[in-house]
């Protein structure tokens, strides 16, 4: 049965990671501040600023660019397409994401895994909780079999065969070197 699930880049961390804290597509490392300090110093009439939402629009729609339509991941096809880009309030617990909307065969995505050990050791490593990480999915096959939540099971089994076909992880450089821009495209004037 084909279903729709919205899912993220948290969940679907083999897919694509869009974090831009302490990474290259963190502002501080694109330039900012001396842009800014430039139209700042240039101009003593006017207060300049770094527009972050439209930042993340542009690295949206980059991904876009990037990120297959469809794939196909040991015979089940999966269609892929992107909602909104967010950012924590607080970098201490989570990252940014990205919503990714998945549609699939659910049930044939739970055939190919369900007896598969392959996929209990990879729960096994990739979830299980240790010091200063605490998983919330299932760390084991017949955990993930008794699983009810569709979002936590499909994007478990689809991260297992992103890996098991050795999918090519869009991240952080990737969207960095395919994006163009300008930075002063997000550097807002205000007249004093």
């Amino acid at each position: 049965m084909k279903k729709t699930l919205f899912l993220n880049s948290n969940l679907l961390d083999k897919l694509v990671s869009c974090n831009t804290y302490n990474t290259i597509l963190d502002p501080d490392n694109v330039g900012i501040e001396e842009n800014l300090d430039y139209f700042c110093t240039s101009n003593k009439n006017s207060l300049y600023t770094f527009n972050f939402d439209k930042y993340k629009e542009k690295i949206l729609e980059t991904i876009s660019e990037i990120l297959p339509k469809k794939i196909e991941l040991s015979g089940i096809e999966i269609e892929l397409s992107l909602g909104n880009i967010y950012s924590p309030n607080e970098y201490n617990f989570k990252k940014d994401n990205v919503e990714i909307i998945v549609t699939l065969d659910v049930d044939k995505l739970y055939d190919i895994v369900k007896d598969d050990e392959a996929f209990d050791s990879f729960l096994n490593k990739e979830y299980s909780s240790y010091d200063g990480f605490m998983s919330f999915n299932p760390n084991s096959l017949k955990d993930w079999n008794n699983e009810n939540d569709d979002d936590r099971k499909a994007s478990t089994a689809i991260n297992y065969l992103l890996q098991k076909n050795n999918f090519h992880k869009i991240d952080e450089y990737e969207i960095y070197n395919f994006m163009e821009y300008d930075i002063t495209d997000f550097i807002v004037k205000t007249d004093l």
